[in-house]
């Protein structure tokens, strides 16, 4: 009888790795894809790298693809309402290489306005360089109109303890006055013209 044997050790580690490998990019891709907030990687200057489908409906587009070629043809900043806004989030992000709770009111794809929550990191090269930005956008505008309302309860409220403490010091002033009136009307005759 006469056989041979061949070593396979290292393929089978290498197909196991790899079948490991292909798991895991899986997972990734379907946590980025389920993700319930809007997330994305931009380069500095506003080109938009990668989104996930929540922030492309966040935005109101109807695909990640149809977000990307908007905005190839305008500037990432056009989104903001207030000039500038994306300039101070790019300082922010360059002085402390991540910025938490950034919020802006955006326009969406048909012009209505919304309120933001950006938290981003930024991705840095070998040489230090600015490579990319990385973040989460989450829709705020239900709680910001919340603290709005709750605000003008606020304004309301002291409104309302103000205008009580004045109707009570009047109050008082008014008491005393009809006080002695009263008072008065018993010194002066039923028939006198002054009663």
């Amino acid at each position: 009888m006469l056989g041979f044997a061949i070593d396979v050790t290292e393929e089978v580690q290498v197909r196991a790795a790899l079948e490991a490998l292909r798991q895991s990019e899986a997972r990734y891709r379907e946590l980025f894809e389920h993700a319930v907030n809007g997330l994305y990687r931009t380069t500095p200057t506003g080109r938009i790298l990668v989104v996930n489908p929540a922030f492309a409906t966040l935005l109101g587009f109807p695909s990640e693809a149809e977000m990307v070629a908007w905005f190839e043809q305008q500037p990432l900043a056009t989104i903001y309402v207030e000039a500038g806004r994306r300039e101070e989030f790019m300082r922010r992000a360059q002085r402390q290489d991540r910025v938490v709770d950034f919020e802006s009111e955006v326009r969406r794809r048909d012009g209505s306005v919304i309120w933001v929550s950006e938290n981003v990191r930024v991705v840095r090269a070998a040489d230090g360089s600015v490579e990319s930005y990385e973040g989460v956008v989450a829709d705020i505008t239900a709680r910001r109109r919340l603290e709005a309302e709750m605000t003008r309860a606020s304004k309301l409220e002291a409104v309302g303890i103000l205008a009580g403490g004045i109707a009570h010091d009047f109050n008082n002033i008014l008491g005393a006055i009809l006080g002695n009136a009263d008072l008065a009307l018993k010194d002066v005759p039923p028939d006198h013209p002054a009663r």
